[in-house]
């Protein structure tokens, strides 16, 4: 397996998004979205309008990261690195990987750098959950009206985007950010690696 690499571009995407989240976490404990016949403060519309433009934002930056890993369809591209349950070997070394993690838990995960499957993976998924969720929320923004008016459909798919979404987003975020914070802790360089220091 290759191992999961940030070039220059990546790099930027990645800093990027995690500063839009932390803005867009931020404003989605905050906001609240119009009702009809409800009374919203002006800030609290505010930042759920801010909410909907830079969840947008996220998801272009989403579509021009999954694009860039497709830019190359090498046999070992980033494609594959983000998506390895997409080949056979890829299905194979996940599942070697899955049976070592109560090793890595007692003695530590291995080095990013070794080229292991399951953290591109984990990766990968994020990225797909960070897409959906941009999918999700696109629905909202062009099937809300500005009263706040919505039909059954775009009422489910909000109930999925606020409820089920965001809360698997906040658990990948969580164990995103503290598998990161124990890479850095055990030497591995995870900071250089994913950013520019």
């Amino acid at each position: 397996m290759k191992s999961l690499g940030y070039n220059n571009l990546t790099k930027v995407l990645h800093l990027l998004v995690v500063l839009l989240m932390i803005v867009q976490l931020t404003l989605a404990m905050n906001m609240e979205p119009p009702q009809p016949g409800e009374v919203r403060e002006a800030w609290q519309l505010m930042f759920y309008s801010g909410h909907r433009f830079i969840g947008l934002g996220i998801l272009f930056l989403i579509v021009v990261h999954l694009l860039h890993t497709l830019r190359d369809a090498g046999d070992e591209s980033a494609w594959h690195v983000l998506f390895p349950w997409l080949r056979d070997s890829g299905r194979r070394q996940l599942l070697k990987e899955l049976k070592m993690v109560p090793s890595w838990l007692k003695h530590g995960p291995p080095r990013q750098d070794v080229g292991i499957a399951l953290p591109g993976a984990i990766h990968g998924a994020g990225l797909l959950l960070l897409l959906l969720m941009g999918l999700t929320g696109a629905c909202i923004f062009f099937g809300m009206a500005a009263d706040g008016k919505v039909s059954a459909n775009i009422d489910a798919i909000m109930d999925f985007h606020g409820d089920i979404l965001a809360t698997l987003l906040w658990a990948f975020l969580v164990g995103h950010a503290g598998m990161a914070f124990w890479h850095e802790w055990l030497g591995h360089g995870a900071k250089s690696r994913i950013f520019f220091f």
